[in-house]
């Protein structure tokens, strides 16, 4: 690939988005992480998550295949938390890798 386009988001409740009254957990972040990408119409994406960044994007290719073409997570935060969610990032991983021939 020769160019990348790169798009840096304020997670809902952060920065410059809208702070909702309900509670903010990894799937409301996720949903959200969805919401902008459909708002954007893309239809792939290389996802790239410090800390809860990395646990959000972790946690959205796990429950949405195969619109993470890849993860850079740099010091995610509670990705063990729940089994089956670390089953599928394995399982992703593992395609992923196949499919780039890393």
């Amino acid at each position: 690939m020769k160019h990348f386009r790169v798009i840096c988001i304020d997670m809902v409740g952060h920065g410059y988005t809208d702070k909702p009254d309900r509670p903010y957990g990894i799937d409301f972040y996720s949903d959200h992480l969805l919401w902008v990408i459909q708002a954007l119409n893309l239809k792939e994406v290389y996802l790239s998550g410090e800390s809860l960044g990395g646990w959000v994007a972790a946690w959205f290719a796990a429950h949405h295949p195969g619109i993470a073409k890849a993860l850079v997570l740099n010091t995610p935060g509670n990705v063990n938390n729940n089994p089956e969610v670390m089953a599928n990032l394995k399982r992703l991983r593992l395609f992923l890798k196949q499919t780039m021939k890393m």
